[in-house]
């Protein structure tokens, strides 16, 4: 084959296969490890809620993901979000009332590059100050060693129940450390509580076979051209 056109091919295999469309992460487990207690008794302390899909208006996927909506919070039939209890009462701010934590770790069906991080919000058809607003992540593969900074996520808006934040960490368990809430934020109602619907994370796709077998072609079409 003559070395312009298998460049040409390798090139066509290459840029095929790095174009891939992002993935849904998929989410073998969620764990509660904060130390504030969960709303009990109103199905609101079952963290499964977060990753089930129970208030989505239909099943995620990487293609709808952007548009998929969740109903409000609804405390029969085990629940379809989480919440903690309300430490100061009504009208305090949670984050001032007590020093407990709120923290989750999710562990994946394996190690993703993820890119995204969707968190729908805890509403009851307002913009609700108990939703997240910040949050730090540990994350690794096979333990949780690396950590971020505070990320303030995009803002869920009266307008909007959805928040999309670009992420970029290599994990396959990330633990969410909850830092920060609603409460104070204009257009916001509450925040003595810390409350959230649903998680997921988007990823790009681990090199493919055909990506991997075009960098090796190219590399020994370019060993034989340099002898």
């Amino acid at each position: 084959m003559k070395p312009i056109l298998a460049c040409a091919l390798i090139a066509a295999v290459i840029t095929a296969a790095s174009s891939q469309a992002a993935i849904l992460v998929g989410i073998d487990s969620i764990t509660y490890t904060g130390s504030a207690p969960a709303q009990g008794g109103l199905n609101l302390d079952n963290p499964s809620n977060l990753i089930n899909g129970s208030g989505l208006s239909e099943p995620l996927t990487a293609a709808n993901i952007d548009s998929v909506i969740h109903a409000a919070v609804a405390f029969g039939n085990g629940g379809n979000a989480w919440a903690t209890t309300d430490p100061g009462g009504p009208g305090s701010d949670f984050f001032a009332s007590t020093s407990e934590t709120v923290s989750f770790e999710l562990i994946f069906d394996g190690t993703y590059e993820l890119t995204n991080f969707y968190n729908w919000s805890y509403g009851f058809g307002s913009a609700n100050g108990n939703n997240i607003r910040s949050v730090t992540f540990d994350f690794g593969v096979g333990n949780f060693d690396s950590s971020t900074g505070n990320i303030t996520l995009t803002a869920i808006t009266p307008a909007s129940t959805l928040s999309n934040t670009p992420i970029n960490l290599t994990a396959d368990r990330v633990r969410i450390n909850v830092v920060d809430n609603y409460f104070g934020v204009a257009g916001f109602d509450g925040g003595d509580r810390v409350g959230a619907a649903e998680f997921a994370f988007l990823a790009v796709p681990e090199p493919s076979s055909a990506l991997l077998a075009g960098f090796g072609l190219l590399a020994l079409l370019r060993r034989r051209r340099a002898a």
